[in-house]
């Protein structure tokens, strides 16, 4: 990939990705303020429930993109002859089990929850069987900035509409994801081009064959990706609080944003991975093994960015009414870090081997976690803080597991360098468990340090960053 492609693509992403920080920032704000911590809880959950449909494509997408590079026109017609199938199934599934099984759910407190919950379903299975190809599609050419850019629209278009027109009802942006995903599917046709490919594709019902070993690998990393955020939003507010849930949104939004970003911009690298592993084996695991090496120190760097001003963008965000303790800010930190590093580094590890990937690792961390949990709510010794503590200590078991018996990964590229940087992160937990009261000063000081760690960080690894660009 070229230095400037990469820039380009790099800088689109940062643009599409504020863009819809400050959005979802200002969303998070009005809901909670006009709709109460209630009905935006219910908001929260419709959407997590929605988000599995995003696995109805079985992990072709992903597939899509290796295919179009390979130029299988066979694979790809079976690939679209699949998706259209599975387009018409979910739809008449879900129309049913919402129709009749809507109480099942639980959603008791947002207006018109049934309606609201079967547009956005519908939505979310169009995108992700119509759009999800055509997005494939771009980014097997490289083309990253129009499906950025249209991609984000989806998400930004209907957020926007709803807050410049301070609409009273949740149902109205159900409305307006109709019209969104009207929009970005126009626009996905038209910059992908498929009208040039449209005459190889030959679409087959009753004949698909799909390589569905491969694409499992990517199914199992997706159903785990929604799976991790669903249970624990489940959990908190089924078993603590919808206060405790829109608190610990409110908590762990600037980190999930920062790891929302930092995954999507590893998708960068997927075709140059997939490309040069095809062609180069043993060129593509040194290349892998850098990548990581850099996320690890770039992903660490930042989380001790969040840990120092995660409470003030809270403050300026939401006011005076949420403030995390130290502890908890520690804690918030290090699952930055371990989530941030998890996620980014399956984005690279799977285009290389899918069959690679330690689908069992995450099973027995969320079985572990949530049998914690479930035996500590039973005693009534549940609370928030524990909550988060245990999944720390998981998710850190997890993380390990993945770097140490992972075969791709070789441990020789994390060097010295590393631990000076966890000898200064220390000299700021020092002063914070000193200074944390003391919200302007503790501020400043970080803002001082921080331009230190800055300076070391580029004079050390520019090296290492300029190889891996």
């Amino acid at each position: 990939m070229r230095l400037k492609q990469v820039l380009n693509n790099t800088f689109f992403n940062v643009i599409v990705s504020v863009s819809k920080a400050i959005v979802d920032l200002i969303f998070v704000k009005y809901c909670v303020e006009n709709f109460g911590d209630n009905q935006y809880s219910d908001w929260v959950y419709i959407i997590s429930i929605v988000s599995f449909l995003k696995l109805i494509d079985l992990g072709t997408n992903q597939t899509i993109i290796r295919t179009f590079i390979k130029q299988n026109f066979k694979e790809i017609s079976s690939l679209f002859s699949f998706k259209i199938l599975v387009c018409i199934f979910f739809s008449i599934i879900s129309y049913l089990i919402i129709s009749y099984s809507f109480d099942s759910f639980s959603i008791k407190y947002i207006e018109n929850g049934k309606l609201i919950l079967l547009i956005l379903i519908i939505c979310q299975i169009f995108h992700t069987t119509f759009c999800g190809p055509l997005s494939s599609l771009l980014v097997s050419k490289e083309k990253f900035i129009p499906s950025i850019i249209i991609n984000g629209l989806y998400i930004l278009l209907p957020l926007v509409l709803f807050l410049l027109f301070s609409f009273s009802d949740l149902l109205s942006l159900a409305y307006l994801n109709i019209f969104s995903i009207i929009i970005c599917s126009a626009l996905l046709f038209y910059f992908s081009k498929y009208k040039l490919i449209s005459s190889k594709i030959k679409l087959n019902f009753r004949h698909i064959k799909l390589d569905f070993k491969s694409n499992s690998n990517f199914f199992l990393f997706n159903l785990l990706a929604i799976f991790y955020p669903f249970i624990e939003i489940f959990f908190l507010k089924f078993y603590l609080s919808n206060e405790i849930l829109v608190n610990h949104i409110i908590y762990f939004r600037f980190p999930l944003l920062f790891i929302a970003f930092m995954a999507q911009l590893m998708t960068n690298y997927f075709p140059s991975v997939s490309r040069i592993t095809i062609n180069n084996p043993k060129e593509g695991k040194v290349y892998l093994n850098k990548l990581t090496f850099t996320l690890v120190i770039f992903i660490y760097f930042c989380s001790i960015l969040i840990f120092c001003f995660n409470n003030p963008l809270i403050y300026l965000w939401m006011g005076d009414g949420y403030y995390p303790n130290l502890n908890l800010m520690l804690m918030i930190q290090f699952l930055t870090f371990s989530d941030g590093l998890i996620w980014s580094i399956h984005q690279i590890l799977l285009p290389y081997k899918p069959e690679n990937f330690k689908f069992k690792f995450f099973i027995y961390e969320l079985l572990i976690r949530f049998s914690i949990l479930i035996v500590l709510f039973n005693l009534d010794l549940i609370s928030y803080d524990l909550v988060i503590l245990i999944t720390l200590l998981t998710k850190t078991v997890l993380l390990i597991a993945i770097l140490k018996y992972n075969s791709l990964l070789n441990l020789k590229y994390y060097n010295k360098k590393v631990y000076l940087v966890l000898v200064f992160s220390l000299l700021i937990y020092l002063i914070s468990y000193l200074f944390y009261s003391e919200k302007i000063l503790i501020t400043i000081i970080y803002s001082f340090l921080f331009s230190i760690l800055i300076m070391y960080f580029i004079y050390n690894y520019k090296n290492e960053i300029r190889d891996l660009v």
